[in-house]
């Protein structure tokens, strides 16, 4: 039942990951978090649907942990 509520765009770096063969989450849905950021803006797809983060964890550590 979360409804979006517009905002002004924040001042941090957002880096969205995704799943190449995702179905329910397109390019260009990830693309839509460059909107809300006034900085830095990232976005990496990775091998795999919605459950890339299993099959691709290490690969998606990797990118991950230079950025925290």
């Amino acid at each position: 039942q979360y409804v979006y509520v517009p905002e002004e765009p924040l001042p941090i770096a957002i880096h969205a990951y995704g799943g190449k063969a995702d179905p329910n989450i397109a390019p260009e849905h990830l693309e839509r978090w460059r909107e809300l950021t006034t900085v830095e803006f990232s976005m990496e797809q990775f091998e795999g649907g919605h459950f890339y983060l299993q099959s691709q964890q290490d690969e998606l550590l990797q990118r991950l942990s230079p950025r925290l």
